[in-house]
């Protein structure tokens, strides 16, 4: 079988994935959920850098997400981008509510690395 492990892994684009691992609150109601996600989304009417928006519920059968329960996913052109957004009003304002309703957030930057998968 031939080696095709890359030589080395070097993200190829400046693009930036922010990423919010939560653990809502257990007092943390499904509508209350419900509307901060509604808030979350209306974030990107406000920032026109936020070039993609995906979030998900745990699906996992694996039990090893630490109480962690949902996901979101912020795809912004550069870090710049990120710390402007992390810095601006609007967003501090929804940081704060967020974090009222949370136990824990797990936050991510992290420029992608492709592997190209040859079967796939």
């Amino acid at each position: 079988m031939e080696n095709s492990a890359p030589k080395e892994f070097k993200p190829e684009t400046t693009e930036v994935k922010h990423v919010l691992v939560v653990k809502f609150k257990p007092e943390t109601t499904e509508e209350r959920i419900e509307e901060l996600i509604k808030e979350f989304v209306k974030l990107t009417d406000v920032f026109k850098s936020i070039k993609n928006f995906i979030w998900g519920k745990d699906e996992s059968i694996a039990n090893m997400t630490g109480g962690n329960t949902h996901v979101f996913q912020l795809t912004f052109d550069t870090m710049e981008d990120v710390n402007a957004y992390i810095a601006h009003p609007a967003h501090m304002g929804f940081a704060k509510q967020l974090l009222e309703a949370t136990d824990s957030i797990i936050l991510m930057d992290y420029k992608p690395v492709t592997v190209t998968i040859p079967h796939a």
